[in-house]
């Protein structure tokens, strides 16, 4: 794959979450748009993912336990959240068809997230270097 639009068209139906991995937190910008203009939309909470679509997340050292942990769960056909409003958990089962998850990080905060205890690229699925 030599662009990012066949990596995201490869990403379609995926039972997991694709990976985009940027020089530096100055690119994931540009990856954004590129993301966009690919029809992609930000992941704002996890209801979004039993709707169908193509969503991102940016994922940074403030986020990185969320992203792990929404990784893992993706796949299974079952993600965990917690509600706010009820004090207690919920889930969703996630429409892979015509789908796509991808998260976008900077190549700093990938290398501090698995520091941290976090192998987020075992965790995912299929991965692109943007630069």
């Amino acid at each position: 794959m030599d662009t990012i639009s066949e990596f995201l068209a490869k990403s379609l139906s995926q039972k997991a979450v694709s990976l985009i991995i940027v020089d530096s937190a100055k690119v994931v910008q540009s990856a954004i748009e590129e993301l966009v203009s690919n029809g992609f939309a930000p992941f704002n909470k996890v209801g979004d993912l039993e709707r169908g679509g193509k969503y991102y997340f940016v994922v940074d050292s403030a986020n990185a336990k969320k992203a792990y942990d929404l990784a893992r769960e993706y796949g299974t056909g079952q993600v965990t959240c917690f509600n706010s409003a009820t004090g207690a958990p919920a889930w969703t089962t996630p429409i892979y068809k015509d789908s796509s998850f991808v998260f976008v990080t900077a190549k700093d905060d990938l290398i501090s997230t698995e520091d941290a205890g976090l192998p987020l690229r075992e965790a995912t699925g299929m991965a692109f270097q943007f630069a």
